[in-house]
């Protein structure tokens, strides 16, 4: 079977992925392919009828059969949050340091992100490119005060709404 260009795209994304929640990745593929939701359910239940690799388990779509970590669809909105309206694009090569890493296109340029865990000990050995940006997902919603992190970077804190707000280390 032939796949469209917004299937080529969903396959695409589930696959840099592994897994994402259906909502996550109807946000992510509308930015550059805007579909109707109605359409975008019916691509997806095509590919996980006719793709051996992609699955669907409740509203996560994944690449094969896998354990989900909450962290990291938390990163996956982080990175929707942080793009606004932009066009993401994930980088390929694999991360190690961090949960995810994107670019996000501002103003004709693609910007670098990461999403990481914050740990004092990790943090200050990241290997971070002078432009990226690094985004610290906080456990327990505390801003740390210390100052040996990479050299742009802020902190995600999750409010009661779901919805992340973002703090610089010079924010009180």
């Amino acid at each position: 079977m032939l796949l469209s260009i917004q299937q080529k795209e969903i396959e695409d994304w589930v696959w840099h992925l592994k897994y994402v929640r259906k909502q996550q990745l109807y946000e992510i593929i509308s930015r550059s392919n805007p579909v109707p939701i109605h359409i975008f359910n019916a691509m997806v239940s095509q590919l996980v009828r006719i793709h051996l690799e992609i699955r669907c388990q409740g509203d996560i779509i994944m690449w094969d059969k896998r354990e989900i970590n909450p962290d990291f669809l938390a990163a996956i909105d982080i990175m929707i949050s942080v793009a606004g309206e932009n066009p993401i694009r994930m980088k390929k090569e694999k991360c190690t340091d961090a949960l995810l890493r994107f670019y996000v296109e501002i103003e004709e340029k693609y910007r670098p992100f990461s999403v990481a865990y914050y740990d004092e000990t990790v943090a200050s050995f990241m290997d971070v490119k002078y432009t990226e940006r690094v985004i610290f997902l906080m456990p327990d919603n505390q801003i740390p005060t210390q100052s040996n992190l990479p050299f742009r970077h802020f902190f995600a804190v999750k409010q009661d709404d779901g919805a992340y707000q973002f703090f610089s280390p010079s924010d009180e």
